[in-house]
């Protein structure tokens, strides 16, 4: 079984959300868990962490220890303002389930801005 929760800002850590999920099974495999992002519901799907072992390929989706959350650093280049979100869960006998959200997360890296004006109001 796995559940897939909105994501949360990272308080600690500027453009990061933290994505956090649910799998559960008596025969998880050794780091089941991937995670993918795609601007469009059904995909193409992205990996959020991508396989870094010698000789993989950067497309593959690297696979997570079932920790329950992980701090996703979005690059400053980010190609949309919206994603969906899939968590996938695999046990021993490599069988896969996983959970989308069912709407488009608001991913907004600009950093509000304001300008303070000096208006002084004019007594009676």
């Amino acid at each position: 079984i796995v559940k897939i929760y909105l994501p949360v800002p990272d308080a600690t850590q500027k453009d990061t959300m933290v994505l956090r999920w649910q799998a559960v099974d008596r025969n998880l495999a050794n780091d089941p868990i991937s995670l993918e992002w795609s601007d469009a519901p059904k995909g193409p799907w992205i990996p959020i962490a991508a396989a870094d072992t010698l000789g993989s390929n950067a497309s593959v989706a690297k696979r997570l220890a079932n920790t329950g959350s992980y701090g996703w650093k979005l690059p400053s280049n980010f190609p949309t303002h919206k994603v969906y979100l899939k968590v996938s869960a695999r046990d021993v006998a490599g069988n896969v389930a996983e959970a989308t959200t069912a709407q488009p997360i608001l991913v907004d890296l600009n950093k509000p801005s304001a300008v303070k004006l000096n208006i002084v109001g004019a007594g009676n």
